[in-house]
């Protein structure tokens, strides 16, 4: 889900590139060529637009993945979401609102409804320890994205090989041996993709600008982002969430519960406790910064040459001196 939720970023590009190549192709390509030839034309470099953002996001977040793991390794997954401990929560007879904490002072304070409360937490609890054991949730949230995007990308390259370096770069092949400068298709092409990429190498410069002079002059910027985060949870000994496994082990004896039962609500608090401090404790002094590095280094490594090869060659191209062109100087043997 959260390699999906990337490829949004580009989306409105796609978008608005099929929109400008079938009114181009219906508009101005119409009335040189037949209908059809427009809208196949359209169609190609639609396809080719696509393929290409498949195969940019996918590398970049490639990318990502191999600096957080293997470079940069304190910094922060920005689409890591470790789901808590599944909690039990029971019911009372007393007028009350919220969590219950039985004490079992004299008798077992639990109804046959928390009885199969517990039953059902028991069957969650042992189910997420099971989820949590043999592999972190990190690493498996980082296998599950590198398997996204590198279906994506295998799927994506030779659609764009083909589509792209198959047909549309025959065809133009073709019309610069004929001394036919690019249409307005192929120009819209290239110049949106040169575009997109100049757009993602200025973000992602200034974005390492700005980690550079935080660096240099010590802003704390974990604090800045701690600002913005939602408010931590309530520390493990005052929350609420935990009435219910608490009340297991008060109740262990009065209720005849086994000792499974017991341990498996002790196991569960310690779960809990640990989970809460990892969501509430700040990341090392260091871990903004890798963030943005680990972040931002791959956009710009790979948008400045997207930028540059598609920006340069229209150009060329438009100026009659594309790679592989023949000389139209005139008197030239």
């Amino acid at each position: 889900m959260e390699f999906f939720g990337f490829i949004g970023i580009a989306s409105p590009v796609i978008i608005i590139g099929i929109i400008v190549f079938f009114v181009i192709a219906l508009v101005q390509e119409g009335k040189t060529a037949g209908r059809g030839e427009a809208v196949k034309g359209a169609f190609l470099h639609a396809v080719s637009l696509v393929m290409l953002a498949f195969i940019v996001v996918a590398v970049i977040y490639l990318l990502q993945l191999g600096l957080r793991s293997w470079v940069f390794t304190k910094a922060q997954d920005p689409y890591q979401f470790v789901s808590p401990p599944p909690t039990l929560y029971l019911s009372s007879d007393k007028a009350t609102t919220g969590p219950v904490l039985y004490a079992c002072t004299e008798k077992c304070e639990f109804s046959e409804v928390d009885k199969e409360q517990l039953k059902s937490w028991k069957e969650s609890y042992l189910q997420w320890k099971k989820d949590q054991a043999g592999t972190s949730s990190l690493t498996l949230s980082r296998k599950r994205n590198l398997v996204n995007a590198l279906s994506f990308f295998i799927v994506a390259l030779p659609l764009y090989w083909w589509f792209f370096l198959g047909m549309l770069q025959k065809e133009a092949k073709k019309a610069r041996e004929q001394n036919q400068k690019p249409g307005p298709l192929r120009s819209v092409y290239f110049y949106l993709v040169a575009f997109s990429g100049l757009i993602g190498v200025v973000v992602s410069a200034a974005l390492l600008v700005n980690t550079g002079l935080n660096a240099v002059l010590k802003i704390d910027t974990d604090k800045t982002v701690a600002i913005r985060q939602p408010a931590p949870f309530s520390p493990a000994g005052l929350s609420t969430e935990n009435y219910g496994v608490k009340s297991v082990v008060k109740c262990a004896d009065k209720c005849s519960f086994t000792t499974e039962d017991k341990q498996l609500a002790e196991a569960w608090l310690t779960d809990y406790e640990q989970w809460q401090k990892n969501n509430v404790s700040s990341f090392p002094p260091q871990s903004s910064s890798q963030t943005s590095l680990a972040s931002n280094i791959p956009i710009l490594i790979v948008t400045l040459p997207l930028f540059l090869l598609h920006f340069l060659r229209i150009r060329r191209e438009s100026a009659g001196t594309a790679p592989g062109a023949p000389n139209t100087t005139s008197g030239a043997s």
